[in-house]
């Protein structure tokens, strides 16, 4: 999915930012054990989640098959796709 792979680098980015931010004095270790465990970093999960189901998402090949299948059949879902790739171009370019 192209408008996918489109904001996956700059969603990373604001992860990856975002990490940094918080990560403050903390060794790698101790804040990976704080993102698990501290509550007052649970905020930061629901994007991380995000994240990784984006990247699971684009590397499921079943997924990407079926959804160009779905796209050849089903113009409602080529109109949808075509917005999202349209929104995909303005906010990366």
């Amino acid at each position: 999915m192209k408008p996918l792979e489109k904001l996956r680098n700059p969603l990373l980015d604001v992860h990856r930012a975002l990490l940094d931010s918080e990560r403050g004095n903390r060794s790698p270790g101790d804040f990976l054990q704080a993102l698990i465990n501290d509550p007052q970093l649970e905020w930061i999960k629901p994007l991380t989640t995000f994240v990784a189901s984006l990247d699971e998402l684009l590397a499921n090949e079943e997924f990407q098959e079926r959804y160009r299948e779905a796209l050849q059949r089903d113009p409602q879902l080529l109109i949808a796709h075509g917005r999202l790739q349209a929104l995909a171009a303005r906010l990366t370019a």
